[in-house]
């Protein structure tokens, strides 16, 4: 008689109901977004993401706002493999409204349904200004496959003390994403260190930014800056992940 060994399936959950596979296969990588509605700012970097053969996330806030031409920008980007996100139809904070479905029915169904208008496929969702908690990822991870929270100096978001999952920029293989924002000049070497980190461990970075641009000013990132992030992450053999990429099949298995 054979005897075959049996194959434990591990997965990893929290309290909100965040399960996916263990990832114990996943490819080191990066996965890098962009916020608001920078869009011609994106669309500046369409040669430079194809370079390095890089696929990010940009995450639409005011939807509503796309000027036609905006609109034909993102269908080229997500032509090229990039994707399109929600970031909530006004921008507004989460933790504000004392009703989750008046949140959901006020900021996140219209963005979601502006966006499929335009004919973008909605999966993940960006918590304008970072700010979230047990029931607003409960509420959202019905309406999307994953979800991004954000953390600007530390290497793990946190949230209030009702609340004490500490979840980290390297992916810990839950459908809530923690990623660093990277907004501004200077920091390449932590960044490098930060992505020598996922080569080292086998994981996924998270960071996001704003608006790719070489004028001083608020959310402004110079593009010397994210060239060499992206430069880096190529030299060093990282994967590219877009926020869905997480959730994908492809995730879980290697380069």
């Amino acid at each position: 008689m054979r005897y075959f060994p049996l194959i434990l399936i591990i997965v990893i959950s929290i309290s909100c109901g965040q399960v996916l596979t263990a990832p114990n296969k996943i490819s080191a990588g990066l996965a890098l977004s962009f916020d608001d509605d920078y869009i011609e700012g994106w669309y500046s970097l369409k040669d430079l993401f194809n370079r390095y053969h890089a696929k990010v996330t940009f995450f639409i806030s005011y939807p509503h706002s796309l000027t036609n031409q905006e609109i034909t920008m993102l269908k080229k980007l997500q032509a090229d493999g990039h994707e399109i996100g929600c970031h909530g139809y006004s921008h507004n904070h989460a933790l504000e409204y004392a009703d989750m479905q008046d949140y959901i029915q006020t900021d996140i169904m219209p963005c979601i349904e502006s966006l499929q208008a335009h004919g973008f496929n909605i999966r993940s969702f960006a918590y304008p200004w970072g700010q979230n908690s047990e029931e607003t990822d409960n509420a959202l991870l019905a309406y999307f496959d994953t979800i991004r929270d954000a953390t600007v100096h530390d290497t793990a978001c946190q949230w209030d003390n009702a609340y004490k999952y500490n979840n980290s920029i390297y992916w810990q293989g839950t459908r809530l994403i923690c990623a660093r924002g990277i907004d501004g000049a200077g920091g390449e070497e932590r960044i490098f260190d930060e992505l020598d980190t996922a080569k080292e461990t086998g994981t996924i970075l998270s960071l996001f930014t704003h608006k790719p641009s070489n004028e001083s000013g608020q959310n402004n990132t110079p593009i010397s800056k994210i060239e060499n992030v992206l430069q880096y992450a190529s030299d060093i053999g990282l994967r590219f992940y877009t926020m869905s990429g997480f959730t994908d099949s492809q995730a879980h298995q290697l380069s």
